[in-house]
């Protein structure tokens, strides 16, 4: 797409005491802008090149020739930022600081060490390229959802046919402080009904030009209630969501003091890789940084007896280990002084609620990272010696490793799961 600027060239009134300066017109085309037109000549005198912003840097290149001597051109003066006029074309960079406004249009100003003729010159710009708008905002229009949960963010955007510098946001025709931007974000704070508009205009509008409402309908989400575990489930909290969400002395919920389903955390996951209805948690970090959960207590209910394994970290370099604890009993078989990831133990457990806990030897309940439960039904899987159970364990050998499979799972010779 082209943009064409209308200044036509012409030679201004004297500019800083010097001769008459030589503006030139250019051409936008995908970034660059090129004045390819007839011969030009100048004497001793500044040259002017329209640039589409006075915030502008970039690298500009001139296109000319020399008769018995060579014929340059400086950026400002610069003599460190001298072309040669050549018809392969000489570079040089320029920025912010060598633009001169000339009766409120922004120009780059070049300057000649003789006589020169020239016949095309090209720039580029870096950063951002405010664009040279002419024409007033006429048309507004917004994008965002219709509805959204009572206390849940709502994002919406408004977009111009031409380039807007100032924007207002109203709801229900209330103007929203320090709403000044293209983009806009609302919380319901109570369910109902909200009318989302924005006014936007530009330095050639006497008024701002409104937009269509978008009715955004908040509603209060209904709260989970906890669900039981009667089946093998892995908890892997990568499976659970992006980011982190933290939970402060100030927040609600807050840090430590509130038990709360995951499955009513909003930016939890709840699904069928993670089952976050049945998880109950207490802590800091329900998840951070998409990997882990954070504090000192998790829990889930189970209607049969069967086991559980948990990958575990400390929250940093400890001089004492932290183990995991399950209904206040403490497995001491693996234990985490540092960050990296271990596995506990398998660890018996019976029908009904299920705690979890990170713990010191004597039963102190401490933080843990937590990165993956695991819930098995049945018995603790041990060092697999019975192939006469109703499912055969079938030995393989993998890497130069003895392995045994059963159920679709494998274990070393000592019973531990291998991933």
């Amino acid at each position: 797409m082209k943009k064409f600027f209308t200044l036509a060239a012409a030679v201004l009134a004297s500019f800083s005491m010097m001769a008459a300066d030589q503006i030139i017109s250019v051409v936008e085309s995908d970034g660059v802008y090129t004045y390819d037109g007839s011969e030009i000549k100048a004497k001793n005198g500044p040259v002017l090149v329209e640039v589409p912003s006075a915030e502008v840097s970039g690298t500009i290149t001139v296109f000319g020739s020399s008769n018995k001597n060579d014929r340059f051109l400086y950026v400002n003066e610069d003599p460190e930022r001298k072309m040669v006029m050549a018809t392969a074309g000489a570079s040089a960079d320029f920025t912010p600081a060598d633009i001169v406004e000339v009766e409120e249009k922004p120009y780059l100003r070049l300057t000649t060490s003789d006589d020169f003729k020239f016949k095309k010159l090209e720039y580029t710009v870096s950063g951002s390229t405010p664009v040279v708008v002419n024409d007033p905002v006429a048309k507004v229009e917004i994008a965002g959802p219709t509805e959204a949960f009572v206390g849940q963010k709502a994002s919406f955007t408004a977009t111009t046919d031409v380039k807007a510098n100032a924007y207002k946001w109203f709801v229900n025709e209330a103007e929203q402080e320090g709403a000044t931007a293209a983009k806009f974000d609302f919380v319901a704070e109570a369910a109902g009904n909200y009318s989302i508009v924005c006014q936007a205009k530009n330095d050639n509008n006497s008024d701002f030009v409104a937009s269509e409402a978008i009715v955004l309908v908040a509603s209060e989400k209904a709260e989970l209630a906890q669900v039981e575990v009667s089946e093998a489930t892995v908890w892997d909290w990568t499976k659970a969501g992006s980011g982190s969400i933290e939970w402060k002395d100030d927040t609600t919920p807050r840090k430590d003091a509130d038990t709360v389903l995951l499955a009513n955390v909003e930016g939890i996951n709840n699904n069928a890789e993670f089952n976050a209805q049945a998880l109950l948690f207490a802590g800091q970090y329900p998840i951070r940084d998409g990997k882990y959960c954070q504090g000192p207590t998790i829990m889930f209910k189970t209607t049969v007896a069967g086991y559980v394994q948990v990958e575990f970290s400390n929250t940093g370099k400890k001089d004492d280990p932290r183990y995991v604890a399950i209904n206040d009993v403490v497995n001491t078989e693996v234990g985490s002084k540092t960050t990296d990831k271990v596995e506990s133990a398998f660890i018996p457990v019976e029908a009904g609620e299920v705690r979890i806990n990170g713990a010191f030897e004597n039963g102190d309940v401490q933080y843990l990272r937590i990165y993956k439960i695991t819930f098995g039904v049945g018995e603790v899987p041990t060092a697999i010696d019975n192939t006469e159970a109703t499912v055969k364990a079938v030995k393989v050998i993998r890497n130069g490793q003895l392995l045994i499979e059963k159920n679709g799972v494998l274990f070393n010779a000592q019973g531990t799961i291998v991933k």
